[in-house]
């Protein structure tokens, strides 16, 4: 169904297949026109399980919106899956976007002060320990001045040098509060980044610490004074420092600390999605989180698309390779690798937002790669690169659900949050992404580079493993097929169907077991690692990239130049994830999958004159082909890749079943929801029209639906509702052809521009 609006506005009218659905009560537009006044610039902050969020409305949000929220951020909270169902136009996308980020952000600051605090410990034993040390070892004179309150650490000056080097260090005065601008300093933990260190000694050794007069000047936040030098310190001017960002109490400030805070993958059907998720992110009072949007190569690729590639992802993967070479537009010279990938290299997209003005606002893809034009950096590894440093990342579900995608876009999920926006069929996704499909005559192209391998890449071994598992394939196919059947009359291809179990066992007795499987995965990664790396004797195959042909052969470096083709690395990763399933260590995945045995039929067209002799495009062949289709049946074999998340949280309009929702994914959902619709019965009128303004029928069948007539009719009967309904009306026609039907006959009679 596709959805038309006719008039701009809140929607008040619904025809489905005849049906009308009016809304009644014009409290429904109280909320959109209070939107538009001034109240939209103060957010309404509100608690929901123990976590302050902003709204960014200026009233109350609907019911759904609050239940919503709160279930998301008890989830983030305590690092459980969610499963949240709430009607189309109830606000989800709202109500996620400022529960995570509400519960992410008071997360970063609980996290900060809990790093302070341990940090303040450690700095006091510290401090007790090296007394002690000084005190022990005798010859070190240690001057304290006490203040009016007692206390170790109120304000001290300590003597460290133990051969008359006066160097003092002052300890600030609060033990608890000013004490932090040291903090900064000190830190064994490693997800606590430190920001400020202190001025540290060359010595690794311990009991060295106070020994060595030699150190390395740092920045520190301790003001360390030397007396001798002191009268010309003061007469420099002081350097600029930092704006503090936190303040430690009694206006002491001091920066905070790197804590390792949750990202929140924003995950979606579409591109087309992600833009519309932006633009309600611009809208919260969270819209200058940091963010970024993993997109494809044929959405941001800046280059043109060269022969002989197909797509500019083969044409970019073959820049990036060991061999990879592209010619300068300008001067007619090769240079290694892509110019838009060695600008970012040279200039991180970090350094570059700011110039960009892209860091105030939420950016959408499109203007983010106009942006990169502008620097000659490349837009796709620019969103890759600030994975590191958002907060929020969008991106379609498969990037998360595919695990080949996941790999080769290096996300990693342990410990974020998952967000499934309109995830009604994500059970398809992950039955998809854990399935393969090949035909014969990808197989054999695979087989035959890895026979190219043998002649003239020096990982031979590597080569031979990875034909001789192809080949195992390619015979037990063969073998199989005298089994191929129509399944039945209205079938076109011959099949045969195979359990994981029986398809596994067969695979055994072929050769191909899981010792044969783990053997080709080494051959894989080793070959793959290197690939164009190893050395060969100079063949016709060999390529000079460095040396004088007229010097001789001796200066001259030859590399090995093979690489592998798009079907030897489909077939390869294909296997690798499928197969890993198969010979999973407890067997269990095995019945989850069944193998379809399959016969295709295609035209080969070769050129030259026909068979009767007269010149033409050449004559035109069928032949079949056997393929092989691999099903993953249980999407849970899927969502397990997911479970090192901290939390998953799945939301759509229609997740009922629930039950066997969960069943389906396989995990547990404590938190599961499923709200009312904002619009009460109460406001609804549902109605069947069978005759329009001039009582000619509007049955929409198909006989109907493409007369004059109906199409007039149709027309009268939504002006006549337009002009006693406001805010507009909203149709559903049953297909594109429908709709364009109607529209050019509208614009025809002068219907569709009638006031």
């Amino acid at each position: 169904m596709w959805l038309v609006p006719i008039l701009a506005g809140r929607v008040n009218v619904l025809i489905f297949s005849g049906t009308i659905m009016v809304d009644k009560s014009p409290e429904c537009h109280k909320h959109e026109s209070e939107c538009s006044s001034s109240n939209v610039f103060k957010p309404r902050k509100f608690t929901l399980g123990g976590t302050k969020v902003e709204f960014p409305y200026a009233l109350k949000p609907y019911p759904s919106q609050l239940t919503c929220m709160a279930k998301a951020v008890t989830g983030a909270r305590l690092g459980q899956n969610c499963l949240l169902e709430s009607p189309t136009g109830s606000g989800k996308t709202m109500a996620m976007l400022c529960s995570l980020l509400a519960w992410q952000k008071q997360f970063r600051e609980e996290a900060e002060l809990a790093a302070r605090q341990e940090m303040a410990q450690k700095l006091q034993e510290l401090s007790e320990s090296n007394a002690a040390k000084i005190v022990n070892q005798g010859g070190t004179d240690i001057e304290i001045s006490k203040e009016k309150e007692p206390g170790f650490l109120r304000k001290q000056t300590f003597d460290l040098s133990p051969k008359g080097d006066s160097h003092q260090v002052q300890i600030p005065e609060n033990p608890t509060r000013n004490r932090m601008s040291m903090l900064d300093s000190w830190s064994d933990d490693e997800d606590v980044k430190v920001a400020t260190p202190v001025t540290i000694l060359d010595s690794d050794d311990s009991d060295d610490y106070f020994r060595s007069p030699k150190k390395k000047q740092l920045k520190s936040s301790a003001p360390v004074k030397t007396p001798n030098k002191s009268d010309k310190r003061e007469k420099q001017s002081p350097k600029k420092q930092p704006q503090p960002e936190q303040k430690g109490g009694e206006g002491t400030a001091y920066k905070p600390v790197k804590v390792k805070v949750p990202k929140i993958f924003f995950a979606t059907r579409t591109h087309k999605q992600i833009t519309q998720v932006v633009e309600e992110l611009s809208r919260t009072p969270y819209s200058n989180t940091k963010m970024t949007i993993l997109n494809s190569r044929e959405h941001s690729c800046l280059r043109r698309l060269e022969d002989p590639f197909k797509s500019k992802t083969e044409m970019c993967k073959s820049l990036l390779e060991k061999n990879g070479m592209e010619e300068e537009e300008n001067y007619g010279r090769k240079k290694k690798g892509c110019h838009f990938k060695n600008n970012l290299v040279r200039q991180p997209i970090e350094h570059l937002m700011d110039a960009m003005d892209l860091t105030e606002a939420p950016w959408d893809i499109e203007d983010f790669v106009a942006s990169c034009k502008k620097f000659s950096v490349c837009p796709y590894f620019a969103t890759r690169d600030l994975m590191a440093t958002a907060d929020i990342i969008f991106c379609p579900y498969n990037y998360i659900v595919d695990p080949l995608i996941r790999q080769s876009m290096n996300i990693c999920l342990s410990g974020n949050i998952l967000l499934f926006d309109e995830a009604h069929n994500i059970e398809d996704a992950f039955r998809e992404s854990n399935s393969f499909k090949f035909t014969a005559g990808i197989l054999n192209e695979a087989v035959k580079n890895c026979e190219l391998g043998l002649m003239i890449s020096s990982k031979k071994a590597e080569c031979d493993q990875l034909k001789d598992a192809f080949s195992t394939f390619d015979k037990w196919m063969k073998d199989a097929s005298s089994k191929l059947r129509l399944e039945d009359s209205f079938s076109r291809e011959r099949t045969c169907t195979f359990s994981g179990s029986r398809f596994a066992n067969e695979m055994e007795v072929a050769g191909f077991d899981k010792k044969a499987f783990d053997l080709f995965v080494k051959a894989a990664e080793a070959l793959f690692s290197e690939e164009g790396g190893g050395q060969m004797s100079p063949t016709k195959n060999a390529e000079v990239v460095e040396g004088d042909e007229s010097l001789g052969t001796a200066n001259m470096r030859i590399v090995d130049i093979f690489k592998a083709s798009p079907q030897l690395r489909t077939m390869v990763d294909g296997l690798k994830l499928v197969m890993s399933r198969i010979f999973s260590e407890n067997l269990g995945n095995r019945d989850d999958y069944n193998v379809v045995l399959f016969e295709t039929a295609f035209k080969v067209y070769r050129e030259g004159p026909s068979e009767g002799g007269w010149q033409g495009k050449g004559s035109v062949d069928a032949s079949v082909e056997l393929g092989l289709n691999l099903w993953c049946m249980n999407p849970a074999i899927g969502f397990a890749d997911l479970q090192d998340a901290r939390s998953v949280i799945v939301t759509s309009g229609t997740l009922s079943p629930m039950t066997s929702f969960q069943s389906e994914l396989g995990a547990k959902f404590p938190h599961s929801l499923s709200t009312d619709h904002v619009i009460s019965p109460s406001q609804v009128w549902v109605g069947s029209v069978s005759r329009g303004p001039r009582g000619k029928s509007v049955n929409g069948v198909y006989r109907n639906a493409v007369t004059i007539d109906y199409q007039d009719e149709i027309g009268l009967s939504i002006l006549s509702i337009c002009s006693i309904v406001p805010f507009g009306v909203l149709c559903f026609f049953p297909s594109y052809a429908a709709l364009e039907n109607v529209m050019k006959r509208w614009q025809m009679s002068g219907a569709w521009h009638t006031n």
